[in-house]
């Protein structure tokens, strides 16, 4: 805490090191989605603390089984998409609100892509891999 103003270089690093960066314990790689009857199935392709690792899940949409397949414990309470630009080349961006057991405070991830489906799959993984990172800061303290 400086107390001084921030570039917008530089609120822009700090953003993208809280929210867009982290890569551990998950990194997304790929996946596809397949038809579950009434609901919607995931095969994801992730690499879980540095092993690519095959997951699938199943849900009432390709978030909510994409948060299956992730086996965590974080409970989606909001998720909101918009375009970062004007035209079918824009990029998405999604942001999801979770709760985690543990944690007092929601959380938040974010996540960027031109497709967006990848950008809300994206903005999970950023809330999972925070998720990871504040329950071990309060195991710590």
């Amino acid at each position: 805490n400086t107390g001084k103003e921030l570039s917008s270089a530089e609120i822009w690093a700090i953003f993208n090191a809280t929210y867009l960066a982290p890569t551990e314990p998950y990194a997304y790689v790929s996946h596809s989605l397949v038809s579950e009857g009434k609901g919607c199935g995931v095969v994801t392709t992730m690499r879980v603390n540095g092993t690519e690792q095959v997951l699938r899940g199943t849900g009432n949409g390709p978030i909510d089984a994409f948060a299956h397949a992730l086996h965590t414990d974080l409970s989606i309470q909001s998720f909101e998409e918009h375009s970062l630009g004007i035209g079918s080349n824009a990029q998405a961006v999604a942001f999801v609100e979770a709760s985690a057991p543990g944690l007092a405070a929601p959380l938040y991830g974010i996540g960027i892509d031109a497709d967006i489906v990848v950008a809300s799959l994206k903005a999970l993984v950023s809330a999972a891999n925070r998720a990871k990172i504040a329950t071990t800061r309060s195991a710590a303290a």
